[in-house]
Formats: C-alpha cells, structure tokens, sequence
C-alpha cells in the first residue's frame, strides 16, 4: 500500500509539473502575446482618440464655417500646399512680360547637385513663426491667419527665397517689383539691388523675394471641404470610411494660367435665373485644392454622379465638370451640379488667341461651343434631350465650319499650335459622334461626356497643354 501510495504520488508531482510546465509555455506562447497586443491596440486606441481631439480643436479653431469661399480661395492662392516652384516661375515671365524688362536668370533650392548646378541656385528654405505673420503677409491673409488659426500651434508656415536677375529701365525694374508684391501668391520682397548697365544703357537688378506655403493650413481647410461634401452622403462618414481616389488615372489635367478671381460666380440652388450675356465661354468650377489627394476624392465624387470632370493646374488646382457658352446656360447646368451636393461657380475664361485667330478662329469656335453647349444644356437641365433633325442640322453646320477655317489655315499655323488645333476637330467629330449615339440610346451621362469633352476642345482652343497624358 504504501508503495502504491508513493507511486501514486510521484505521478501526482509529475503530473504537475508538466501542468506547470505546459501553463507556462501557454502563458509565454499565448497569453502573453495577447495581453501586450491587447495593450499596443488600448495606447494605439488612446493615441488615435488624442489625436482625434486635437484634430477636432484644430477644425474648432479654423472655424471653416466662418469662412467664405472668397477668403479660403485667398488664403489657397496666398499661401498654397506646396511650393509650387513651377507656378512662381510663370508668375514672373508673365509679369516679366506685362512690364517690358528682361528676366535673365530666375534661382531655386533643387533636388540634386545637378540641378543646383544648372540653376547656379542661391535660394535657402524656412519657417514663418507665428508672431512675425503680421511683418510678411498682406493684411487681408493676416487678418483671415490671425481670426482663424491664432491658436494652433502646430501650422508651420515655410518659405522659399528666390532670386531674380533681370534688366530694363528703373522705372520698369520698380513696376516690376510692385507687380509681385500684389500678386495672389503672396511675394514678400527682402531686397532689390540696382547697377548701371552701361553697355545696354540700361538698369540691371537683383530681386530677392520670399514665397510662402503651409502644407498643415492647406490640409485642414481642404479636409473640411471634403467633409462637407462627405457629409451630403451620410452625416456619419469618417475619415475612416472615406476611401483612397481612384481617379488618378482617368482624369485629365492641363496646365494653364487660370485661377478663381472676383469675376466668378457662385450659383446655388437659390440663385435667381441668369440673364443671358453675350457670347463667350463660361466654365463651371466644382472645387480647389492644393493637395492631390482630397482633389481626387472630390473628383471621385464628381465621376459617381456620371459627370465627366478636368482638372486645370494652376497656382491650385481647379475642378471644372461642365462649360458653356454663356452666362445663363452655364448658371442652369451650375444648379444641376450644386442639386448633387457640388458648391458651384461659374468662371468667365479669358481666351487667349493672337490677333490673326481672333479674327478667322473665335467665330466659328464660339458658333460651335454654342450649337452644342445649348443643346446639353437643355437635356441636362431637362434630364432628356429631343434629338430634331433641326438641331442635328445646326450642330453639323457649325462643326463643318469650323473644321473648314481651320482647314484653310492650316498652312500659316506653327506646329505645336497646329497639333493642337488638329486635336479640337477631333474633338468636335468625337462629340458628333456621342450625340448620334445619344438619339439612339439616352443616356443624360453621354451629355455630361460631351460637356468634359467641350472642355478640352476650349482649353486646347485657348493653348493649354495636357499635362498627364
């Protein structure tokens, strides 16, 4: 018996220390992994909540609510996302060519040592601190800066100098330099540097400038129109819930001069019916944005509609989902749009022909935006379009004359300009094309097609490049 019982008994102890064993190797194997896993999700959980509050005071302290579409359009132009070199470079060849001086050498901060050695760069980056935003912006943007963001700490304004060699009289060297000074993009001029150029008889002169962008402001303000578009589809969306863009691919963009100025019109549902205005061409602005990703988000929303948008990169990029030929009929398809969920403007654009073009190309090309435009305008508006024999014959009349001045002078047009003329007949034949496909099939999204269509003739029209293609 008590051989059975010291058996028993060290059987027993074994039994428990392989129990022992085995709950410690299931402890280390298992529950501990988990409870630290428990635990990084609990401070990954307390962190995204943290981080959720301070976003939330950031939106409360932007108050965008408060802020009309004038002023964020202000502060997008003043003090854009991102550098954009490229649009400072434009800005001053054009302003180069508005005042008669010669720019001869125009210095940047560049990505490698290749490019700084072709640039002969000089320029050096920063940041803004707070209390100095009264001494290097226009008092409107300071004003908008210190009522909207006077407590957020976090927005980091950064600046880029540039330098600009140019020659030409004092007089012209110092309209120059008021012209950047009341530029849009906010130019905060540091010095200006005169020497007798004896040998042309002439000024030269070395402008030193500062340029502004805030990745965090612009971010924020273009967040919360995203929301707001967001929230027209559910009051409870979240960032979460918003999905990556899939548009990078399909939409087309162009590189141009246009930007948003007191010209534009904003058309709500309430707006009052538009008188019609002489002839012209009226695009229809369904956003602005600085930062790709929340441009293709509102652009993803636009597709869902069945509208057909183009985006035109300028200083920021604009969203333009549908054009006519003039005020009355883009104000009609401008409430089509804004009864989606769209905040609409309608944007007169400035056509920019040679003197030769204007008298031979801009008739017939205003005849065919037209013949067309009036067309989707009404099916739009109406949600269906009849298809007469009348308005086929109007439509095929103004097309043929068109592609029959262009025809003419083909021969006197430069190539590049020649590509691009060939390129809006093709256009014009594509849409001729949807619109016999439309009385055999309605479908209002073939009239949206034509209107992205009408864009790209007009912008081609107007020598602006594609820049995606």
């Amino acid at each position: 018996m008590k051989l059975e019982s010291l058996l028993k008994e060290k059987i027993l102890i074994i039994a428990t220390a392989i129990l022992v064993v085995f709950s410690g190797i299931f402890y280390f194997a298992f529950v501990r992994p988990l409870a630290a896993e428990k635990a990084e999700k609990e401070a990954n959980l307390q962190r995204i909540e943290a981080d959720a509050t301070s976003y939330e005071k950031v939106l409360e302290s932007l108050e965008p609510q408060t802020l009309t579409e004038a002023e964020k359009q202000e502060l997008i132009e003043g003090i854009p996302g991102r550098p954009n070199i490229e649009q400072v470079i434009k800005d001053i060849e054009k302003t180069e060519g508005e005042t008669g001086t010669s720019v001869s050498s125009i210095s940047f901060e560049t990505e490698s040592e290749e490019e700084a050695e072709s640039e002969a760069v000089t320029s050096t980056e920063g940041t803004v601190e707070q209390d100095q935003w009264n001494k290097v912006f226009p008092e409107s943007i300071y004003k908008l800066l210190e009522e909207k963001v006077s407590e957020v700490k976090e927005f980091t304004v950064s600046y880029i100098d540039v330098q600009i060699s140019l020659n030409g009289s004092e007089e012209n060297i110092d309209v120059f330099v008021d012209k950047l000074e009341k530029m849009a993009r906010v130019f905060h001029i540091q010095n200006v540097t005169y020497s007798l150029n004896s040998e042309k008889g002439s000024m030269d002169a070395t402008v030193t400038a500062r340029v502004f962008y805030c990745e965090a402001f612009q971010a924020v303000i273009e967040k919360a129109t995203v929301a707001k578009v967001a929230a027209a589809k559910s009051e409870e969306k979240t960032e979460e819930s918003v999905e990556e863009p899939k548009s990078e691919e399909k939409v087309i963009r162009y590189d141009t001069d246009i930007v948003v100025d007191s010209s534009s019109i904003k058309v709500t549902m309430d707006t009052p019916p538009v008188e019609g205005e002489g002839k012209g061409f009226y695009l229809v602005q369904t956003g602005a944005y600085t930062a790709d990703k929340y441009l293709y988000i509102q652009v993803d929303n636009i597709l869902s509609k069945g509208i057909d948008p183009r985006v035109s990169d300028s200083s920021i990029s604009l969203i333009f989902s549908s054009i006519s030929h003039d005020m009355a009929s883009a104000a009609e398809k401008a409430k089509a749009i804004n009864s989606l969920g769209f905040e609409t403007y309608i944007m007169p654009l400035k056509i920019n022909l040679t003197t030769e073009e204007n008298d031979w190309l801009l008739p017939v090309a205003q005849q065919a935006l037209a013949s067309i435009a009036s067309a989707t305008t009404k099916g739009i508006a109406e949600n269906t379009l009849e298809v007469t024999s009348e308005l086929k014959d109007q439509v095929y009349s103004a097309l043929e004359a068109y592609d029959q001045e262009v025809s003419e002078h083909m021969e006197s047009i430069e190539d590049n300009r020649k590509s691009q003329l060939d390129k809006t007949v093709t256009i014009l034949k594509d849409i001729e094309e949807i619109l016999a496909s439309y009385e055999s099939e309605p479908d209002v999204k073939k009239l949206w097609k034509i209107d992205g269509l009408l864009i790209d003739y007009t912008l081609n029209l107007n020598g602006n490049m594609q820049n995606n293609r």
